[in-house]
């Protein structure tokens, strides 16, 4: 994801126009449960690219850009960080 999406809208058509997904896929994933990462090219590997939306008492999921993941446990500080850009996240 590059700085120049400025929407969880655009970075699903982007998906789908780039043969990543299809329109039923991109349907069935849930976009409006994560926020993604407004992060740029130049930006270090521990960025943060995508994290699910906070649920008290629920683990959270986090992808760095590197492409590594985790499940944070609630309470657990997130590992990355977070994107340089405003806004850090996009909705």
């Amino acid at each position: 994801v590059d700085a120049r999406l400025g929407s969880v809208a655009e970075v699903k058509q982007m998906l789908i126009n780039e043969s990543y997904l299809t329109s039923a896929d991109a349907e069935k994933i849930g976009f409006e449960k994560f926020l993604i990462g407004n992060v740029s090219v130049d930006d270090p590997d521990d960025t943060i690219l995508i994290k699910s939306k906070p649920v008290p008492g629920q683990a959270s999921i986090v992808f760095r850009k590197a492409g590594d993941g985790e499940i944070v446990q609630p309470g657990r500080p997130e590992f990355g960080s977070p994107p340089p850009r405003e806004p850090p996240f996009l909705e």
